[in-house]
């Protein structure tokens, strides 16, 4: 598929807000223009892979301000789910923004076993996007970054 029919296709799901985010590892915050665009979408949930906090910031921010927005509330989730969503949850209400590494330094004391836990189940929260596009973005090259099966 070519990239400008990649776009085509997946622009409607974006701006009808039936699409989340997965920042990879080479992710990093857009120029002003770009993320004030990103962050004036109504993203299902965005999983990140970088541990800061600025474009969760700047998603708060941009929704806090929007009246069409602000009826959903950006929830960051930095460690366990249940601290930061309790047990029941809705992706109507709520987008959250999980830190797959921890916010900035909060995994630093966190034990081994408990960080894969964490990241674990805040994967596992993609289930809960019935229908809807992820897109990828911040990783080096193309292939081989996530598994598609029918």
């Amino acid at each position: 598929m070519q990239d400008d029919q990649l776009l085509a296709d997946i622009g409607p799901e974006v701006l009808n807000g039936n699409a989340a985010l997965w920042l990879g590892p080479a992710w990093q915050i857009p120029e002003t223009n770009i993320a004030m665009r990103m962050s004036g979408l109504s993203w299902l949930a965005i999983w990140s892979e970088s541990n800061g906090a600025e474009f969760a910031s700047l998603l708060k921010d941009a929704w806090s301000r929007s009246d069409r927005l602000r009826k959903r509330v950006v929830v960051e989730v930095a460690g366990r789910m249940s601290d930061a969503l309790g047990s029941y949850y809705a992706l109507s209400e709520v987008c959250p923004f999980f830190y797959l590494r921890g916010r900035e330094n909060s995994w630093d004391s966190m034990p081994e076993r408990e960080r894969r836990r964490a990241r674990d189940e805040q994967v596992d929260a993609i289930g809960k996007i019935r229908s809807g596009t992820v897109i990828f973005i911040g990783f080096s090259k193309r292939e081989g970054n996530y598994k598609h099966s029918r």
